[in-house]
């Protein structure tokens, strides 16, 4: 079918004046208009724009995502920081020898309270005659030394009272332990380690063999221990109150 023709409205009067001074036919100028499918066609290849709603969601999901990747980082940061400290704090305990460990106590029985009120006995028991020197004086005393236990659960413990008695016969064996405090209590401490501390009271410069406190560190450990702790205290009959204690430090 032929594409439908019309007359332009401005072309009409000059058509109308040609066509009756020539014997040849009308000239009819055509004007077609275009297929409808070449509008669709050209429609169809432009590319398609996406729509607003899809973008701003795009958009929200990969902000969700990059949250969500920083607070895994951040979480397992923390994760990673407790490990580190809980370590810190676990190392050192593993790495100590099992030999410097306070022996393992146990809550008390009735068994064991009257036990240790035998042991803490306040009656003095003899221990040995020994000399002790005059440090302003110079002279040299022998007194009779007695000993009370005085073992309670605030007592230092028994291997560290070992060690600390150990020390003094051996490294200070032949060293004097003098009390040089002229104040207060009157009272020196002579060695300390782990829990355990001696100390020597009474007049101002008076002064026993280090061998002799290592001694009678080891006889308290031996005849005062309970429950794995041990205390007690040991006194010159010299005239002068010197006595020698072993408490925790």
């Amino acid at each position: 079918m032929p594409p439908q023709s019309y007359c332009a409205p401005q072309l009409a009067p000059i058509l109308y004046k040609l066509s009756q001074s020539s014997s040849s036919p009308p000239l009819l100028l055509s004007f077609s208009s275009p297929p409808a499918n070449i509008t669709s066609t050209a429609s169809s290849k432009q590319p398609s724009q996406p729509s607003l709603s899809s973008t701003s969601s795009n958009h929200f999901q990969k902000s969700n995502i990059k949250i969500v990747k920083h607070l895994n980082k951040m979480f397992i940061s923390k994760i990673t920081f407790l490990l580190l400290s809980l370590l810190a704090f676990t190392l050192p305990a593993l790495s100590l020898p099992v030999e410097d460990q306070p022996e393992f106590q146990t809550m008390a029985t009735p068994e064991d309270i009257a036990a240790l009120a035998i042991i803490n006995d306040p009656t003095p028991k003899f221990f040995a005659n020994v000399t002790v020197t005059d440090g302003i004086t110079s002279q040299n005393i022998t007194a009779q030394v007695s000993y009370t236990c005085d073992t309670t659960d605030g007592s230092p413990s028994v291997h560290w009272l070992r060690e600390l008695s150990g020390r003094l016969r051996g490294e200070f064996k032949h060293r004097e332990c003098m009390q040089k405090n002229m104040w207060g209590s009157k009272c020196t401490k002579l060695i300390e380690m782990g829990d355990a501390a001696a100390s020597i009271c009474g007049d101002y410069f008076r002064w026993v063999s280090c061998d002799y406190v290592g001694e009678a560190g080891f006889w308290i450990t031996d005849h005062c221990a309970w429950k794995g702790l041990a205390g007690g205290r040991f006194f010159l009959e010299d005239g002068k109150g010197t006595r020698l204690a072993f408490h925790k430090s």
